[in-house]
């Protein structure tokens, strides 16, 4: 059975679309947790509303409010009997073969993650289609995750990240693995709600600031996840995955500081790895070296303005390479 989990926050207008799609699903195999995250709302209609209606679910709340990733985490936390789960928002929708298709490539597939194309409306009430190899493995949207595969890895969302914490969860659980299922159809359709935690104006988490530097706390903490993971449970990490990460990492870093802003309590974290044996021995491969050539940038446009990157990469991560040299 799936467990199809949707965080709320203020999603009084919204849930009844995204549980409408629910209704409209050719498969049953899934029930609903939807995780109220302290909004003062009454949702205890909209949820009665559709158990009659048949939908199996179910309403929970957070101890206090945490954002979305310590929503999804209640509701992981609160039925570990499922065999997959998905996340869902509160202001999305699935297209009704959704659960058909991704449970049964999971199951026949036995796969840990499956992933799908999802349809994005963006500006001016357009449609963009992002297929699943170039659907960023940071999003949750159109993937379901084997219960027990994040089980097993101890891969948990963080309490310290309200921003880019499904960037954090994917980076992990999208690479933590080879058994990854993609298919060839969208499944997901993502909402273009102007009064979410990401696009509402006004919101404390819609800021240039915030967004740079809770991507680059969200990345810094998956690699060292994947790190602990190689280290605790030998599962193999891809050389260039983590390289990779590093430059999303250098890059983020580059445009804080660019765009005048200060993320040294995250690049000083990052730092912390030169304490790790597996990565500083990745850094004298020749893999780890070839992926950041062929990734590195040293400018970037922001926001329409061009940023060039005020320190090298080799000075950038000079405290880490300084360890390597000494070995």
């Amino acid at each position: 059975m799936l467990n199809i989990i949707i965080p709320t926050y203020n999603a009084i207008e919204t849930l009844p679309k995204a549980l409408d799609s629910l209704i409209a699903q050719t498969s049953n195999k899934f029930f609903v947790t939807v995780v109220q995250d302290c909004d003062g709302k009454d949702y205890s209609r909209i949820i009665k509303k559709y158990k009659d209606f048949g939908l199996k679910i179910n309403l929970i709340s957070t101890k206090s409010n945490g954002g979305p990733g310590i929503a999804r985490q209640t509701g992981l936390d609160a039925n570990k009997m499922c065999d997959y789960v998905m996340f869902m928002d509160a202001d999305d929708m699935l297209l009704p073969n959704a659960v058909e298709y991704l449970y049964h490539a999971a199951k026949a597939n036995n796969a840990d993650v499956v992933k799908s194309g999802i349809l994005a409306e963006v500006q001016d009430g357009l449609i963009a289609n992002y297929e699943p190899h170039n659907t960023p493995c940071q999003w949750h949207h159109g993937k379901i995750y084997r219960a027990q595969y994040i089980r097993d890895i101890g891969l948990r969302f963080i309490d310290s990240l309200r921003y880019c914490e499904d960037s954090y969860f994917n980076v992990v659980a999208c690479n933590a693995t080879e058994n990854i299922y993609s298919l060839p159809y969208d499944t997901y359709l993502w909402r273009n709600n102007n009064q979410s935690i990401t696009r509402k104006k006004d919101s404390e988490y819609n800021t240039d600031e915030k967004g740079m530097i809770g991507y680059m706390h969200s990345q810094v903490e998956g690699v060292k996840k994947l790190l602990e993971i190689q280290e605790n449970l030998g599962r193999k990490i891809s050389i260039g995955l983590i390289a990779c990460t590093v430059c999303n990492i250098y890059s983020a870093h580059m445009k804080i500081i660019g765009s005048g802003y200060n993320a040294d309590e995250y690049y000083n974290d990052f730092l912390q790895l030169k304490n790790n044996d597996f990565f500083i021995e990745m850094l004298k491969s020749e893999e780890f070296w070839d992926t950041i050539e062929q990734h590195l940038k040293c400018c970037e446009t922001y926001n329409d303005n061009l940023i060039f990157y005020s320190i090298k990469f080799n000075d950038w991560m000079k405290e880490i390479l300084d360890k390597v040299y000494e070995d």
